[in-house]
């Protein structure tokens, strides 16, 4: 346990890689599936089933909250084990009500101190804050500093991801900015991220996947700018092989990059968005 007694705390829809979780003191409370009739965990599905689900078709598979049980049992255990201070990070309010569900809850534990983070963004647009508190935590900051060290990097993180059809997006409601028509015209894929209110939003418009992966790339290096202090990540769910290539042609490009992470969307996103999402994430540190 950390010298501080400092606890991240994140939902499943902030994608952070197992290896991560497992790695600091990172407790993820989960998102809800349904599915006839039945409700599933977040992190409890697979990538193949959560597909299998949506071959049913856009609007047959429902998302919903971390039951109020299932916060309550990860903010016990946090303080079970000892920890006094939580940092709840979550994916934006402009797409989930998440954050302010665990802020209500939270309200009424006694016996932890809290602080919060709507990133403002989604997937591993968030889980990069994520990672980057635990490891200040890791290296014994003291909590106001892990709060507001935080803050500032999550202001520079973006996630540009494109979509194989919008129509998952339409269905569940998550279109936000993003022009539902494009994706079924000539094969145009729009860029999309998270605007400054963590609503989605269309940043760049493409033909194919080739030229919005490309298009991807040059958002990145745009963003980064002249820093030298940097992470990337790589999101997908489902396409290993193209993520791969993604990763191999990033390290090229970037070779100052800090740390390149690959992540998985999580069931929960992958309602929202279908298969065949590819995205990457970039993190300006300094």
């Amino acid at each position: 346990m950390n010298k501080y007694k400092i606890a991240i705390l994140a939902d499943s829809g902030s994608d952070v890689p197992a290896e991560y979780l497992d790695k600091y003191d990172v407790f993820v409370v989960p998102l809800r599936v349904s599915y006839n009739d039945e409700e599933y965990l977040d992190v409890d599905l697979t990538q193949e089933q959560i597909h299998e689900m949506l071959a049913s078709g856009p609007g047959q598979v429902k998302t919903s909250l971390p039951a109020g049980e299932d916060v309550l049992n990860v903010l016990n255990e946090i303080k079970a084990q000892g920890y006094e201070k939580v940092f709840v990070i979550t994916i934006s309010t402009g797409l989930s009500g998440t954050f302010n569900f665990l802020r209500i809850i939270a309200s009424d534990f006694e016996g932890l101190t809290f602080e919060f983070l709507d990133t403002k963004n989604i997937g591993i647009g968030s889980g990069l804050s994520v990672i980057h508190a635990a490891k200040l935590v890791a290296q014994s900051l003291d909590f106001d500093d892990v709060v507001s060290n935080t803050l500032k990097v999550c202001l520079s993180t973006k996630v540009f991801f494109f979509l194989t059809t919008l129509e998952y997006l339409k269905k569940g409601g998550r279109l936000g900015l993003v022009d539902g028509l494009l994706g079924s015209i000539l094969n145009i894929k729009p860029i999309i991220s998270c605007n400054e209110d963590g609503v989605y939003y269309t940043v760049a418009k493409k033909i194919g996947a080739l030229h919005a992966t490309e298009e991807i790339f040059a958002l990145i290096k745009k963003h980064i700018g002249s820093s030298k202090n940097f992470n990337l990540a790589v999101a997908h769910n489902g396409l290993v092989e193209k993520a791969t290539e993604i990763k191999q042609k990033l390290k090229k490009l970037f070779p100052n990059c800090g740390q390149l992470f690959s992540s998985v969307i999580s069931p929960a996103l992958s309602v929202h968005t279908g298969p065949g999402l590819l995205g990457v994430g970039v993190q300006v540190l300094n």
